[in-house]
């Protein structure tokens, strides 16, 4: 089990970063994502694995006014 912002999910062999941006919304292009509280810059987003019992905090960066 992993928690992405504060939900508990299932874990599974060989999951990256970049597969839980893309099962949250691949439609938001601009994040900050923090794994067991470090921030995890873009450039590793696809090679970096998920163990289980991670914890996964995923903040959409949005344009307002």
């Amino acid at each position: 089990m992993i928690v992405v912002n504060d939900a508990e999910q299932p874990w599974r062999e060989g999951l990256t970063i970049l597969d839980i941006l893309r099962e949250l919304d691949p439609s938001m292009p601009i994040a900050v994502v923090r794994l067991n509280g470090s921030h995890v810059p873009r450039s590793e987003w696809e090679a970096r694995t998920i163990r289980d019992g991670d914890e996964i905090r995923v903040v959409h960066i949005i344009a307002g006014g």
